[in-house]
């Protein structure tokens, strides 16, 4: 009987070992270096700015192994969980989620911040530290290349990119020489009519053809510009939804800004 026990406290505790990350981007990188079983907190058809704990969700959160985030102001519910390891992400690229919280959409900024996850994870799994070095390494690589195959493809557009939110200024600093606009700021309800009037003179002098929409937003708050600018609509997936991997999702993303650009 004392065997079985010892073989069902085993085998419970393999089943719940898991580490959790906040939005699917982070799963896309996590699942690169760590073998064992990563959980997302926020389904991607929720949207992260907006998302709340609930008991169900804090559950899962006290359970885990290991909680990874953005950090910054991206995750505004972390202030109410304790008792837990946490991964904070940003602390390895100083300030940039501080001027935008999309960070995952910069392969050099997930450089660094696959090196401080690695670093997280061998503290909870330190029998793991060969192997997730070994992914990490082979990681890395890819990620150099990726850039240097982004770089390449985008370097022959420099025109102006207009996009309804924010998401996309980490990827635009880093391979665009190009303008960036936004209609309206991440938690803005409403184009005032005098942003309106600054976009649509915008959109005339630089000849924008498209804008960026995300996945899951609605276009309706950008219709007067859509309208009047006859503009194409470009739909973005930032978070990776349907990618099988980190590049595949930066691969989907430069996709949606090539053909806002042509």
């Amino acid at each position: 009987m004392r065997i079985f026990t010892i073989l069902a406290v085993i085998l419970s505790s393999y089943m719940f070992s898991y580490i959790l990350v906040s939005v699917n981007p982070l799963y896309l990188i996590a699942k690169e270096i760590y073998p064992g079983d990563i959980r997302v907190l926020i389904d991607p058809d929720q949207n992260p700015h907006t998302f709340q704990l609930t008991p169900s969700s804090m559950r899962i959160v006290k359970r885990s192994d290991m909680l990874v985030v953005i950090g910054g102001s991206f995750e505004e519910w972390l202030k109410k969980i304790d008792g837990v390891k946490i991964c904070r992400l940003s602390d390895s690229i100083g300030k940039a989620a501080i001027e935008n919280p999309h960070v995952w959409l910069d392969p050099v900024l997930v450089q660094s911040m696959s090196v401080e996850l690695e670093k997280c994870l061998e503290k909870v799994y330190p029998n793991e530290m060969v192997e997730m070095r070994m992914n990490l390494l082979n990681f890395l690589k890819n990620l150099s290349d990726e850039t240097i195959k982004i770089y390449s493809r985008l370097s022959r557009y420099d025109g102006t990119i207009l996009e309804l939110r924010p998401a996309l200024y980490h990827f635009v600093d880093r391979f665009l020489s190009g303008s960036y606009i936004t209609v309206v700021g991440q938690s803005q309800p409403s184009l005032s009519p005098r942003k309106l009037k600054e976009i649509l003179r915008v959109c005339k002098g630089y000849r924008i053809r498209a804008i960026i929409i995300e996945r899951n937003s609605s276009e309706k708050i950008a219709y007067p510009v859509i309208k009047e600018c006859k503009l194409r609509v470009v739909k973005v997936d930032i978070l990776g939804s349907d990618a099988s991997s980190y590049t595949d999702m930066l691969e989907e993303v430069s996709n949606a800004v090539e053909e806002a650009l042509k």
